[in-house]
């Protein structure tokens, strides 16, 4: 009976130790297993952390995108505008040269025909003081200083009426 209790016994803790080497291989197991559980946890909750800050970056990129695509087009929309309003003030620019060339002719047109009889009269008026030229001698040129005198004020009024008319704008006044 004895041998049969130490048999029974042997076995028994051979059973046990059986037993609780597999409860230990069983905990590390578990233990390996809620560590690895845990560790997908983790990984997920980074890949999750790294794939919203990776939207985030595309949704900035996008927005940054968006505002340079639509300043180029701003841009490009002025810069029609620039050219369509450089290309008008060049167009006046010319109109504007014409107009002062036109005024610069006209001046000189003008100038030319008032020089003219104004110098016949002041050598006229020298050589009478001089006394180069007798009073009846004056007075024979009389006619011809009057013809002088009145295309000289025909000139002037002319002048002075088209002054008025450009600045004033032509006002018609019609007459039967």
């Amino acid at each position: 009976h004895e041998i049969y209790q130490q048999l029974s016994n042997d076995l028994s803790r051979r059973d046990n130790k059986k037993s609780l080497a597999m409860l230990k291989v069983k905990l590390d197991y578990e233990k390996q297993k809620q560590s690895l559980i845990d560790e997908n946890k983790r990984s997920l909750a980074r890949q999750r952390n790294y794939t919203i800050l990776a939207i985030i970056i595309f949704f900035i990129l996008l927005s940054i995108t968006f505002l340079v695509y639509r300043n180029q087009e701003i841009q490009k929309k002025l810069n029609i505008e620039l050219y369509n309003k450089t290309a008008s003030l060049e167009e006046r620019e010319s109109e504007l040269k014409a107009i002062n060339a036109t005024k610069d002719k006209l001046f000189s047109i003008i100038g030319h025909d008032l020089r003219g009889p104004i110098g016949a009269l002041q050598s006229l008026l020298d050589l009478f003081a001089n006394g180069d030229l007798t009073k009846d001698e004056f007075l024979t040129q009389m006619p011809k200083l009057k013809s002088d005198v009145d295309s000289i004020s025909f000139t002037l009024n002319n002048l002075l009426s088209w002054g008025q008319t450009q600045m004033n704008g032509a006002v018609t006044k019609p007459k039967r």
